[in-house]
């Protein structure tokens, strides 16, 4: 990446052009890039017709681009194919993939001519604004050396190019938003237990499932009344509810929460229980949602697989918080649980927009609260309408690092 990065040139987007010399080094670079998450756009027709006139017969103008043996014919096809693509607003960076860089090194008549190619290419890239890529058979030869000069990257394998060019697109960020957490969010004491921590999501945006806070046994008829079964029974005061028994889901009835809320206060004693409609909504995707405070980066946004299992996938896209609504979109498509968000064997989409929102807040909510050192959710429930949080970890500096936890109930 350090290669891309010095040309001084870093691509807005991640529509990639690619031109080689063989439909196979092409079909190649194109499997690559769908994995680094560069789109292959085709090219606007009138593009296409462009390229059909500059190449043989039989060319493939759409995106990949096979110079189809023109570049045999004549070096600065090279360069003509290469100035078109990077002077359309629909392509964000070049990748030439192939024998370009080794025809001066297998037949001297070319070196001359293949050095003025590589003085060229350099001049469009540097024209352009845009990031001009090269991957090329050789590693060692004059015109290798030539484009380097000329602030060109060149690398010796498909993947490491398109990887580097997919990392500088990470880089190439507007500048980041100003937050803009609520005030109460913003100022909101970081209270102890799972109402504290729930509270302060709350306020910036974030959405649990309707709760009521009981201290008795008196208290439960009016808490039916105004939540929907079925219901869920926490120990709001404990970190690690699941351990110590301070959870109860799926009571279906006020008399099976009366049960439940006298054996669990029974054995636990006196606090405050939180009783919480559980979340029954079918085709949902639970995503991980969080933000850690890093001593040299600062705050830092996470997006992964989420449920019990998130620790055994690791599947995570991170930014420096804040981010905006398309930096969030962005984390979620490279994701590789990306798929189960846009429906999966037949079910429906979810809404990622929902799930963007709980992105940018926990982004904001980290980037302006210093005393804040790791807020989690996971998982956070994405159903093809909303996204309900209903286990989150809040970690506070101003609260001897303890940890005020809302427990899933799986867990």
């Amino acid at each position: 990446m350090a290669r891309v990065l010095l040309s001084g040139m870093l691509p807005e987007g991640n529509r990639v052009a690619i031109v080689g010399d063989s439909g196979g080094q092409t079909g190649i670079a194109a499997d690559v890039a769908a994995a680094v998450q560069l789109e292959i756009p085709e090219l606007a027709t009138d593009l296409q017709d462009e390229l059909g006139r500059r190449l043989p017969a039989g060319a493939a103008v759409s995106n990949p681009v096979d110079l189809a043996g023109a570049g045999e014919q004549d070096l600065f096809s090279y360069a003509e194919v290469t100035e078109l693509l990077l002077g359309s607003p629909d392509i964000d960076a070049v990748v030439l993939t192939g024998y370009f860089g080794t025809y001066g090194a297998d037949a001297a008549s070319l070196v001359d001519r293949e050095l003025q190619v590589c003085a060229r290419l350099g001049d469009i890239a540097k024209r352009s604004g845009k990031p001009l890529v090269v991957h090329s058979m050789s590693t060692d030869t004059a015109a290798v050396d030539a484009l380097s000069e000329h602030g060109v990257p060149v690398y010796a394998g498909i993947d490491t190019a398109l990887r580097a060019l997919s990392h500088a697109r990470r880089l190439h960020r507007k500048p980041r938003p100003l937050p803009t957490v609520t005030p109460s969010a913003a100022a909101a004491d970081l209270h102890a237990g799972y109402p504290g921590a729930r509270d302060l999501l709350t306020a910036a945006g974030i959405a649990f499932p309707a709760a009521e806070i009981v201290r008795s046994a008196d208290d439960l008829p009016a808490a039916c009344v105004r939540l929907s079964a079925p219901y869920v029974l926490k120990a709001g005061w404990l970190e690690h509810k699941s351990e110590m028994g301070g959870v109860r889901v799926g009571l279906a009835t006020p008399q099976q929460l009366a049960d439940a809320f006298a054996e669990m206060a029974g054995r636990l004693g006196a606090g405050d229980y939180v009783i919480e409609e559980l979340d029954t909504r079918p085709d949902v995707v639970e995503v991980l949602v969080g933000a850690r405070r890093d001593p040299d980066l600062g705050a830092v946004v996470v997006v992964g697989a989420g449920g019990t299992e998130a620790e055994l996938y690791r599947d995570v896209a991170l930014e420096l918080a804040p981010v905006d609504m398309a930096t969030a979109h962005d984390m979620l498509r490279r994701l590789q649980c990306a798929a189960l968000l846009d429906g999966w064997r037949g079910k429906p989409a979810v809404d990622t927009a929902a799930l963007a929102d709980v992105v940018v807040a926990v982004s904001e909510l980290a980037a302006v609260r210093g005393d804040i050192t790791e807020i989690e959710i996971n998982p956070v429930r994405v159903a093809p309408t909303g996204a309900l949080a209903v286990d989150a970890l809040v970690i506070s500096t101003t609260s001897d690092e303890k940890e005020l936890v809302c427990e899933h109930p799986d867990r």
